[in-house]
């Protein structure tokens, strides 16, 4: 399963850097979720998710969402204002 999960974020990673929305919100998300804390992955993982969400891809933009309302580390503090914001944004694409 590790073979299949490590060829996978590989695959995504190519995509993502040829700029690839879903890529980018998948390489973005699997590194917030696998940084557990870690800022340094945590902010890499967020621009992945940025990138997504500037080409107006709806699943990165609720993905943002989710992580401002939670408060992730990297992002400063919990904002549900911002979530609510993104929330809206992502409806509207």
């Amino acid at each position: 399963a590790g073979i299949v999960a490590s060829e996978r974020t590989e695959t995504s990673m190519k995509f993502a850097k040829r700029g690839v929305s879903w890529a980018q919100r998948e390489v973005g998300r699997s590194l917030v979720i696998g940084g557990e804390g870690c800022e340094e992955q945590e902010k890499a993982g967020l621009e992945w998710l940025n990138k997504a969400v500037a080409q107006n891809y709806p699943p990165a933009t609720l993905e943002l969402s989710g992580l401002h309302r939670i408060g992730l580390k990297s992002l400063g503090r919990k904002s549900q204002e911002k979530a609510n914001e993104l929330l809206l944004e992502a409806a509207n694409l």
